[in-house]
C-alpha cells in the first residue's frame, strides 16, 4: 500500500501540482530556515564589549554548525541504511529527507535563539 500511495502522489502531485513546484517548495523551506537561524544567531544578546560579542557569537555559531553537520551526517547514514526508493524512481536514498532534516535543525536552532531575545508578548 505504501509504494502504491507514494507512486500515486508522485504521479499526481496533489499538494504542489508538479514535481518542479514541490522541489522549489522544499528548497524554499530549507533555505528559509537556514536564513532564520543565521539572522537569529546574529540577533541574540552576546556581550557588552566587541570582544565579548565575538567570543559569544563564535561559541553560539559553533554549536549551530556542529548540530547541522551532525544532523546532515546522521541523515546520510540513515539514507544509506534504509535504501528507500524515491516515489518518482529517481534514486534509492529517499528517506529520511535531507531537506526536512536540514530545515528541522535550523528551525530548532532559530527557535532557541529567539527564546534568548527579550521580545514582548
Amino acid at each position: 500500500m505504501n509504494k502504491k500511495l507514494s507512486r500515486w502522489a508522485s504521479d499526481h502531485t496533489p499538494v504542489f501540482g508538479s514535481q518542479k513546484r514541490a522541489d522549489r517548495a522544499s528548497d524554499l523551506l530549507r533555505d528559509t530556515t537556514n536564513a532564520a537561524y543565521w539572522l537569529t544567531a546574529l540577533a541574540t544578546p552576546s556581550g557588552e564589549t566587541p570582544k565579548e560579542w565575538v567570543v559569544a557569537k563564535a561559541k553560539g555559531v559553533t554549536v549551530g554548525v556542529v548540530a547541522a553537520i551532525l544532523t546532515s551526517e546522521t541523515t546520510g547514514l540513515l539514507k544509506a541504511e534504509t535504501n528507500w526508493m524515491r516515489p518518482n524512481g529517481s534514486g534509492d536514498e529517499s528517506l529520511p529527507s535531507s531537506h526536512t532534516s536540514n530545515a528541522a535543525v535550523h528551525a530548532t536552532l532559530a527557535s532557541r535563539n529567539l527564546e534568548s531575545l527579550r521580545l514582548p508578548d
